[in-house]
């Protein structure tokens, strides 16, 4: 049941980052001049990583003992580089309103949460 737990709670984690995340890239592929039809082409390749690294995560998984739990810590760690050697500065660099800079706030704050929430569960 445990492991259950933590995939459930990994899937929607992920589904929330990659699926505002694709639809952003195909965005900017698209406002770059790239043709719509081009634009999911590249999407979709890109998307087969993630199916690769499925792959590789469920062979991997059911031949090491334990290997989430020593995964997960590097996963959250890379997490909260990117956002706080990326994204933080971006945020702090950009003049914002209040309305503005508490979303963002609230957003950040919930990933943390939500990772807080995956580690309650494992």
């Amino acid at each position: 049941m445990h492991c259950i737990q933590v995939g459930i709670a990994s899937t929607i984690a992920v589904f929330a980052h990659e699926v505002p995340h694709n639809v952003s890239d195909f965005a900017v592929l698209v406002n770059s001049g790239v043709s719509t039809f081009r634009a999911l082409q590249l999407q979709f390749v890109s998307a087969l990583g993630t199916f690769a690294g499925a792959a590789i995560a469920l062979v991997l998984g059911s031949a090491v003992e334990g290997l989430a739990a020593k995964i997960l810590p590097f996963t959250a760690g890379g997490f909260l580089y990117v956002a706080a050697s990326s994204v933080l500065p971006d945020l702090v660099r950009e003049p914002q309103r209040g309305a503005q800079s508490a979303r963002e706030v609230l957003a950040f704050a919930t990933g943390i949460l939500m990772m807080v929430f995956v580690s309650v569960l494992e």
